[in-house]
């Protein structure tokens, strides 16, 4: 302990008490690796989705529209389908679909292994069997709580209730 530790400890007591700042809980160092887990798997979603929308649009303004939904299985096969004929316009929505499909590679990538987390964790299994809660529910509430006394109870009112 240094001699301005008691100085520092009452100027944080005192500013507390006016309302500068609040005490913040510092989350467990493995629950902040989930989280940034997530966090990086939803960029990934978020920046495939924004490709195959800037790719919607390019098809747009040469007159191509998509008919209906196309879900992002067959998304790929279907814009190669529309732009076959016209090679300028392949030229620039290929490297897109490049891009594309290795977004969506990395992004199983970091789905798997949020799924073996989950696999691996009791109190996420435990919170799966309630209706309506999957894996990345059950996983973002467990980074949420990040309380050990908090999740004991929980783990019992979860037994009780399947």
């Amino acid at each position: 302990m240094t001699k301005t530790m008691p100085i520092m400890n009452d100027r944080s007591r005192r500013l507390h008490a006016h309302g500068w700042f609040s005490i913040v809980d510092v989350k467990s160092e493995e629950s902040q690796e989930i989280r940034m887990l997530l966090c990086n798997r939803l960029t990934l979603q978020t920046k495939q989705i924004d490709i195959e929308n800037d790719i919607r649009g390019t098809l747009r303004v040469f007159g191509i529209k998509f008919a209906g939904r196309i879900t992002s299985g067959p998304f790929e096969g279907r814009v190669l389908e529309l732009i076959e004929n016209t090679p300028r316009l392949a030229a620039m929505v290929k490297p897109m679909l490049i891009a594309r499909a290795a977004l969506r590679q990395q992004c199983a990538v970091l789905h798997k292994m949020m799924l073996d987390m989950v696999r691996k964790d009791e109190t996420c299994r435990r919170l799966m069997t309630i209706p309506g809660v999957g894996a990345i529910t059950a996983v973002t509430y467990l980074t949420t709580i990040d309380d050990e006394p908090v999740l004991n109870v929980l783990e019992t009112s979860v037994h009780t209730l399947a």
